[in-house]
């Protein structure tokens, strides 16, 4: 499996709009599929949803639709051999916009992940405190990941 990052950005390197969560987590299921199908074998998925605002692409019962989102994500996963995937995400926008921050922690809820707000961050941020791999034990297979934000740690889920 490999990893990308895809970030929108104003051409310095500021956040600029457009905040496609359907379209990016269409293709993370697409994705995580086409690679559990080619690996044959059971793996365990991770994902890090980061956003600095509130889905462009979906505009009502955006909750509910978000939830139904990673859920068909978590059952497309699990029929593709078996494999069981976890959704974490990142807010880094606006300390005062609680309406993304909420559709934020309502993905991590539905994905049995992490929520961490960048706004109310003390110490670094390492992606892989993020990553919640689904199974026994919660023993990854992946390679570590780093990434340094200010965040504030919540508590590790295993299942």
């Amino acid at each position: 499996a490999g990893e990308s990052l895809a970030l929108n950005t104003d051409g310095k390197g500021n956040p600029a709009g457009s905040t496609n969560y359907w379209l990016a987590l269409s293709t993370i299921t697409n994705t995580i599929v086409a690679d559990a199908a080619m690996a044959g074998d059971h793996e365990n998925y991770s994902v890090v949803f980061m956003s600095d605002g509130q889905p462009t692409d979906i505009t009502t019962d955006v909750d509910s639709t978000l939830t139904s989102i990673v859920n068909t994500l978590t059952t497309k996963v699990a029929a593709s051999h078996g494999s069981l995937v976890s959704v974490s995400t990142v807010y880094f926008g606006p300390g005062d916009d609680t309406t993304s921050i909420d559709h934020l922690q309502t993905m991590a809820t539905a994905g049995k992940g992490q929520f961490v707000n960048t706004n109310v961050a003390q110490n670094n941020l390492i992606i892989s405190d993020l990553i919640v791999v689904p199974g026994s034990g919660c023993t990854p297979k992946l390679g570590t990941l780093l990434f340094s934000l200010k965040y504030n740690r919540i508590d590790d889920r295993c299942w």
